[in-house]
């Protein structure tokens, strides 16, 4: 298992549900969670690795989360510094909700919700962007889109 990187076309497709909780999808999050780690990573999404799946690891708390719905953000917003294992080098500031609420089911097939607050909304929110073909450079303005074009250039061809 390895990360992709920003142009690889997973990143941009919807991921599909996961209808199978079985050993190969505790073995793919555990996996997954291991490679987060490695790389310094707070989460990371199955599309990261180029799985065509909804399912996200967190690091802050530990979760593994599969289908995640986010049914409830906060009016409430909170611009603060992003990065991402996928576009490695480039960091910006995006706005997101302080509070979600989510929906998701663990490695066994069982339903949850949980309210998520500050940083651990903030990397919930991107990771299920993720789930959905977006990438936290979606969020920024034009202009500072702009400005990054060269870099995102060359990670896309593979000068990472």
């Amino acid at each position: 298992m390895k990360l992709v990187y920003y142009g690889d076309p997973i990143l941009r497709a919807t991921a599909s549900e996961v209808t199978t909780f079985d050993k190969a999808l505790r073995e793919t999050a555990r996996r997954m969670s291991e490679l987060m780690v490695k790389h310094k990573g707070v989460g990371l999404a199955a599309p990261q690795v180029g799985l065509d799946m909804r399912l996200i690891v967190l690091r802050f708390p530990p979760h593994e989360m599969v289908n995640p719905t986010i049914i409830e953000r906060s009016k409430k917003t909170v611009l603060d510094e992003e990065g991402c294992l996928s576009i490695p080098g480039v960091v910006a500031h995006v706005k997101r909700a302080y509070r979600v609420f989510v929906s998701y089911y663990d490695l066994k097939g069982s339903a949850h919700t949980l309210t998520m607050y500050a940083r651990s909304a903030r990397v919930l929110q991107h990771e299920e962007d993720h789930l959905d073909g977006v990438l936290f450079i979606d969020h920024l303005p034009h202009a500072r889109r702009m400005l990054l074009k060269s870099k995102l250039a060359r990670i896309s061809e593979g000068v990472v």
